[in-house]
């Protein structure tokens, strides 16, 4: 074999490896298992209690306007 085919199988045989690796994805499985790994040994956290949740129906829109103008955020 010559060096230039040599370096042409050795091209096309990664063009291969790199397309089943797309085409099966063989990687999501272990980044999956990683991050499950990551927020066991991290442990649990307290929820954060600056977190507010604000419905806004439909009377506040016809009240308030649409969209809500960020100074009436700010009051809140």
């Amino acid at each position: 074999m010559t060096r230039s085919s040599l370096a042409w199988c050795l091209g096309m045989t990664m063009a291969a490896v790199v397309m089943v690796a797309f085409l099966r994805a063989p990687l999501v499985p272990v980044e999956d298992q990683f991050t499950s790994l990551k927020y066991r040994v991290r442990g649990t956290q307290p929820a954060d209690t600056n977190i507010v949740l604000v419905y806004v129906d439909n009377e506040a829109v016809r009240t308030l306007g649409w969209p809500v103008r960020r100074n009436f955020y700010a009051l809140m």
